[in-house]
């Protein structure tokens, strides 16, 4: 339904009207917005235009200034809340599962051959590959994780690309507009990816749209997809589905997955490589 149940006419957007009015306009439609992204976590440039009886550009206008309010974040195609439900700070998350992570690190290594680019995102799986990096030679390693940056560039056979972006300071990663349109400028030999939690039916799945949109990108990207999860993350959900299984090649995991959770693997096509 429109604001006032009056679409406004084409090329119009309320533009034409008085300033008070367009004033008031303006405020039914962030309450419009903040209602329904209360509502559902999430809010969609499209969808919210068509409701509101606007432009796109009018909402992507709204977003940015409910942003600005610090009422909302902005997302590609839309905006979810600001205190979206988060995962643990990455310092507390590493010393979880620490022996899981260090055997998934060394099942990594042999698939790494000297001359490959190589893109790690933020984790603490992947910051546990990346202490690992000094046995192998000649990489090119992509990343959006400073701490990721800070390891593999003390080792002098690598060189070391760091994505633009906003720091997000709970986990020192890089994200956003900025950080998409880095990834999208390269292709990759490998990738190499964390994920919060897998869910059977979900698929993979991510607590912040920015971490699941990256994720999304970096899999266009690459040659080879591969997903690090210990055994703790299966059976897990999230808030934001990040995409199916048949997205990747290959997971690797610290054991052997739950027999249900291997046959959804080997129907999606997906190789399990465990300890």
């Amino acid at each position: 339904m429109n604001i006032n149940g009056c679409k406004p006419q084409a090329g119009e957007d309320h533009h034409n009207l008085p300033g008070g009015n367009l004033m008031k306009l303006d405020q039914v439609r962030h309450e419009q917005i903040l209602g329904r992204l209360s509502r559902e976590q999430r809010v969609q440039v499209s969808d919210m235009a068509e409701q509101l009886g606007v432009s796109t550009e009018t909402v992507r206008r709204d977003l940015k200034t409910l942003e600005s309010h610090g009422q909302l974040r902005r997302v590609h195609g839309g905006a979810v809340p600001v205190l979206a439900r988060q995962d643990r700070p990455l310092l507390e998350r590493s010393r979880i599962a620490f022996r899981e992570k260090a055997t998934i690190a060394s099942l990594v290594l042999p698939m790494l051959k000297g001359g490959m680019s190589i893109f790690l995102d933020t984790g603490t799986t992947t910051l546990a590959v990346a202490r690992e990096l000094g046995s192998v030679s000649d990489l090119t390693v992509f990343t959006n994780s400073l701490d990721i940056a800070l390891i593999v560039g003390k080792l002098e056979q690598h060189r070391v690309r760091v994505a633009s972006g906003t720091l997000r300071p709970n986990d020192n990663a890089l994200v956003g507009y900025d950080t998409l349109a880095f990834v999208r400028r390269y292709e990759f030999d490998v990738a190499l990816m964390g994920i919060a939690a897998i869910d059977r039916e979900r698929g993979f799945m991510d607590f912040e749209e920015d971490e699941a949109e990256l994720r999304r990108v970096v899999v266009q990207q690459a040659a080879l997809r591969i997903i690090l999860a210990d055994h703790g993350k299966f059976g897990r959900r999230a808030r934001v589905r990040t995409f199916d299984f048949r997205s990747v090649d290959r997971i690797v995991t610290d054991r052997a997955p739950l027999e249900r959770f291997a046959a959804s693997f080997a129907r999606a096509g997906l190789e399990v490589v465990h300890g």
